[in-house]
């Protein structure tokens, strides 16, 4: 589908005069978007030339997720621009800024092309998702090196936001709400209630009372685009500081593709000695493996409930396609949690997927 140049602001028009000295000749082609609050285009010139043009639903410049963070101070900028300056000023490979207009909501990025992490491993060989996935993991190790130190000038909006205890378990009670309550039309119990929320309280706490990083908070295979056979990160402007674990879980759990659990073992022992060759401090795989699986169980009934919520509040039903991967992988990682057993006895009672 074809948008007009008409929907486009003076600004960017102007861009476009003066960096391609053209206007008249452009096409504008909607992209395959999120569930966000942003909508993306891709406008080409008559000579091939493009860029991303991502409009954001409101010129709010301190426009947030609409999912709850722990915020230590007011946002004045958008935190997509903020979070960019990071991780370009660390290193990390981003797509170029080209405007920002503020009055329409319209940002020009740099154009990587389509072809997202999740595409070239999608039912690959082994050796492929091997060789994919840990460039992904020696992204993600400079990620946390990197970008965990505060900027020397200026601040980033992450180390103002915290993944902790209270998010944690507003993610839990989300999943409750939406994939069992609203999604399923059940009623829960008082008692039955009163073990989850223990089972959530201490999942929540023991994540939150982990070390901390700069964590991307959607680091998986549909947010990393490879471009001349090297991995771009976007959609980044959720970051906080988390759980070192949290991200790896992300992506090698993730709900779009699946991976076998032998090659996750081999690259979550690749992702620690990758962490000890850069620098840093080494840990011990048993301890490591108890987060890594406990932020793959949080994440996906997490996400099997995002899901939901966005077919219901958003009427948006293409996503609930993913909630069987979510909740096959929260299974697996539940089955390595030890303990918790009046707790998994009425999880799995509620959703049986999960037993």
């Amino acid at each position: 589908m074809l948008s007009s140049i008409k929907n486009l602001s003076q600004p960017v028009l102007f861009w476009f005069k003066k960096q391609w000295n053209a206007v008249e000749n452009l096409s504008i082609e909607k992209l395959a978007g999120d569930a966000s609050n942003r909508s993306y285009y891709r406008i080409r010139s008559s000579n091939n030339r493009s860029v991303i043009w991502m409009k954001l639903n409101s010129t709010d410049p301190g426009i947030q997720s609409e999912e709850i963070v722990a915020a230590s101070q007011k946002q004045t900028e958008l935190p997509f621009i903020n979070i960019h300056r990071h991780l370009k000023n660390c290193g990390i490979r981003v797509p170029e800024i080209l405007l920002y207009d503020p009055g329409s909501g319209s940002l020009l990025l740099q154009d990587l092309g389509d072809v997202l992490l999740a595409h070239r491993v999608y039912k690959a060989s082994e050796a492929t998702q091997r060789e994919l996935y840990r460039q992904a993991i020696d992204q993600l190790v400079q990620i946390q090196i990197k970008a965990s130190q505060p900027p020397k000038v200026g601040q980033c909006y992450a180390f103002n936001l915290l993944f902790d205890e209270k998010l944690f378990l507003w993610e839990f009670h989300h999943f409750l709400e939406y994939l069992i309550e609203k999604g399923r039309g059940i009623s829960v119990s008082n008692g039955d209630r009163s073990i989850l929320e223990e089972g959530f309280v201490a999942i929540s706490k023991r994540l939150g009372s982990e070390p901390r990083s700069f964590v991307h908070r959607d680091y998986h295979s549909r947010n990393l685009l490879l471009e001349n056979d090297r991995l771009w990160v976007i959609d980044f402007q959720d970051a906080l500081l988390g759980p070192y674990a949290y991200d790896l879980a992300s992506l090698l759990r993730d709900s779009y593709v699946e991976i076998s659990q032998e090659l996750v073992q081999e690259l979550v022992a690749y992702y620690l000695e990758k962490w000890v060759q850069e620098g840093g401090p080494p840990r011990e795989i048993s301890d490591f493996s108890e987060t890594f699986h406990l932020a793959v169980f949080q994440r996906n009934l997490k996400a099997a409930g995002r899901f939901h919520y966005i077919d219901i509040v958003k009427k948006n039903p293409n996503y609930l396609k993913s909630v069987p991967q979510a909740l096959a992988n929260a299974r697996e990682s539940l089955k390595e949690i030890e303990g918790l057993d009046r707790f998994r006895k009425i999880l799995t009672k509620w959703a049986p997927e999960l037993a």
